[in-house]
């Protein structure tokens, strides 16, 4: 089974400011939303995940989980600013983004994200990281515009990352990093 792929926003200085479309809302977790974060979470990444998983995680916090909420007031999109110990006590760690199908491509994945990227401001965190999957190209695509990189941390990588960045026309990130 090969390893998940790593990014690295090196610095979280001059976040852009949080756009959504009309009548699209952001908030941080609330009591209820368990099962609506399980439904986004399943139908983004095809399997089921339990919101125990979040809360048990040592760095929980409800301000920590955002959510965008549709016009209807349905939660639709989700992102995590954890923390994990072995990426150091200056790092956020952007977990769980995950938007519905059926509104993707509205922004709401990057705005969500940079929710949590704001969080991991407020929480004096100076660099950002995230494990992604080689498939999740869209989610790739909208890390990469956020300011995230590659960060090599096995040689398998290597291989992995100059397919997607090619495949996703980041050339000038492919020559800097691999050339």
């Amino acid at each position: 089974m090969s390893t998940q792929l790593v990014m690295e926003r090196k610095h979280l200085l001059n976040l852009s400011n949080i756009e959504l479309p009309t009548g699209f809302t952001l908030q941080s977790y609330q009591p209820g939303y368990e099962k609506d974060w399980e439904n986004i979470i399943q139908q983004s990444f095809g399997q089921f995940f339990d919101f125990s998983m979040m809360t048990n995680d040592p760095s929980f916090q409800p301000n920590r989980i955002f959510f965008v909420i549709s016009p209807e007031g349905v939660p639709v999109s989700t992102s995590s600013a954890f923390w994990q110990e072995n990426w150091g006590v200056d790092t956020g760690y952007l977990h769980m983004v995950a938007t519905y199908p059926d509104y993707r491509g509205m922004g709401l994945g990057y705005a969500v994200t940079l929710a949590a990227m704001q969080q991991m401001v407020a929480e004096n965190k100076t660099r950002a990281v995230l494990q992604t999957d080689d498939h999740r190209i869209s989610a790739i695509k909208m890390y990469l515009k956020l300011g995230y990189e590659p960060k090599l941390t096995e040689w398998e990588h290597v291989y992995r990352w100059r397919q997607l960045l090619h495949q996703l026309g980041f050339y000038d990130l492919l020559n800097q990093l691999f050339m």
